[in-house]
C-alpha cells in the first residue's frame, strides 16, 4: 500500500466508502448521526417505535417489502429518499414493482412527494407533521 493510500486498492468501493464514513462520523461525534450496517430487513423488524428524520431506502426492504414498516419509522417532517425509481430504466422484472411503489407513495395523504426523472429517478416524501 502506498503511504499515501490509506486503504489498498484492492479493497472493494463499497467497504471503502463504508470505511470512511465511518472515520468521518467517528470524528465528527454528533450523537445525532447514527451508522447502521446491518440486513435492512432484521433491521426494520428490530425497529420498535423508533423515529428517523431521513430514511435513504437503497435496498428491496424499505421499497419493495417492508414498506409500510419504513414509512411508520419516517418521524414528522422527516424524508424518505428513493433511488432507481424511473421504471422505464429497469427490466421487465423491476419496473412493474417500482411502478406500483410509485402507485402506493402517491395515493399516501401523509406524505407530500417530489419526484425526479433525471438519471434513473429519485423520489424525496416529507412526512406531513
Amino acid at each position: 500500500m502506498s503511504p499515501q493510500r490509506r486503504y489498498p486498492r484492492t479493497a472493494r468501493v463499497n467497504e471503502v466508502i463504508l470505511e470512511v464514513l465511518a472515520d468521518e462520523l467517528e470524528r465528527m461525534s454528533d450523537p445525532r448521526l447514527e451508522l447502521v450496517t446491518r440486513d435492512a430487513a432484521d433491521f426494520l423488524a428490530d425497529l420498535g417505535s423508533r423515529r428517523f428524520d431521513l430514511i435513504f431506502a437503497d435496498a428491496p426492504p424499505g421499497k419493495f417489502s417492508d414498506l409500510e414498516r419504513t414509512l411508520d419509522a419516517l418521524a414528522p417532517g422527516g424524508l424518505y429518499v428513493a433511488d432507481d425509481m424511473d421504471p422505464e430504466q429497469h427490466d421487465a422484472e423491476r419496473a412493474p414493482l417500482l411502478a406500483r411503489l410509485l402507485a402506493t407513495l402517491r395515493a399516501r395523504e401523509d406524505l407530500v412527494i417530489t419526484e425526479l426523472w433525471w438519471g434513473t429517478g429519485l423520489l424525496v416524501a416529507t412526512r406531513r407533521g
